[in-house]
């Protein structure tokens, strides 16, 4: 998926709005399946893994006519279990054959039916077990190059953010409007200012990047991060007369909810709830459009404010408190 045309058309597909629920999902599978199918056809399901001893699905869309989608897609999610549930919502990007265990069957049973060797997973979750999946189906056995895996995780965080406005009744309001040079127009929102208009500033020149086909999907995706300063998302472009404007939203990420949370401050609240998904520190640092080093710190705070050793065990502790 390192065309440009393919990036900015999945980045299309993750903030359309105005497309219902399941077509929301059909526009990320078809877009998805566009750039890496093998003419298999792709399915996308929102999914809650809320309690992750019964997956649920609660809408899934298709590229291609499914008898009985609905109930194929209920009883694949039905047989898997809370090991691999739980180690699939920290892998943004997987291959079917690559994630084995136990539930392994449930998959090999899916792709049978649908005639696929293999598939491309992105899992994009928030830390109360809600998200999405879209599973492109392959014709033979799939190696993904680091670089690749890079490009489609970031992809899923951009479908874990669209998520996240979709699922919010005040999504429509905006935060900022800029001209496509990075020029602020007018902030609706007065905690927009300073850094954070700076740093939207900077995802604003990736989006035109992107638009005007100039340089690396690679590049321009490292630039523009799926939130802003952990508060905000570029989501759209549109024209008014002879002039273009891009829109960015207020976007804070979901939280966990377990005991203990109350001795963090917001911004290390939202990164340990990533950090107990499995999220590593360079994937949060992009999800919450925070840099590395301030990851490393807020993390750092929240294990000496609950007493855990490291990450992983803070993470561990997290996982345990809220089930």
């Amino acid at each position: 998926m390192s065309r440009l045309s393919s990036v900015r058309t999945f980045l299309q597909a993750c903030y359309s709005f105005s497309a219902s629920a399941e077509g929301w999902l059909y526009g990320l599978a078809s877009s998805a399946n566009d750039a890496l199918g093998q003419d298999l056809g792709a399915l996308a399901v929102h999914f809650d893994a809320s309690n992750p001893n019964r997956v649920t699905a609660r809408a899934a869309a298709s590229t291609r006519r499914i008898h009985g989608l609905h109930s194929l897609v209920d009883d694949v999610l039905g047989r898997l279990d809370r090991d691999y549930v739980q180690d699939s919502l920290g892998r943004m990007v997987a291959t079917a054959n690559s994630n084995r265990g136990p539930a392994q069957s449930a998959i090999v049973d899916y792709m049978a039916k649908v005639g696929a060797r293999d598939m491309v997973a992105l899992t994009a979750a928030d830390p109360s077990g809600l998200g999405v999946i879209v599973l492109v189906h392959q014709s033979s056995a799939c190696t993904l190059e680091a670089s690749e895996s890079t490009t489609l995780a970031r992809l899923a965080m951009h479908i874990s953010s669209a998520f996240q406005l979709r699922s919010e009744e005040s999504d429509a309001s905006e935060a900022a409007v800029f001209r496509p040079d990075g020029r602020l127009v007018r902030a609706d929102d007065d905690a927009l200012e300073g850094d954070s208009v700076a740093a939207l500033r900077r995802a604003v020149l990736a989006t035109s990047a992107l638009r005007s086909n100039r340089g690396t999907a690679e590049s321009a995706l490292e630039r523009l991060t799926s939130r802003v300063d952990a508060q905000w998302t570029v989501v759209s472009r549109f024209i008014e007369g002879s002039d273009e404007f891009v829109v960015a939203r207020r976007n804070r990420p979901p939280v966990l909810q377990a005991p203990g949370m109350d001795a963090l401050s917001i911004r290390e609240r939202e990164v340990v709830s990533f950090l107990a998904l499995g999220h590593s520190q360079k994937a949060i640092a992009y999800e919450l459009g925070l840099s590395p080093s301030t990851v490393r710190v807020l993390i750092a705070r929240a294990r000496l404010k609950l007493g855990a050793r490291s990450g992983k065990s803070l993470a561990r502790r997290l996982v345990r408190r809220a089930s």
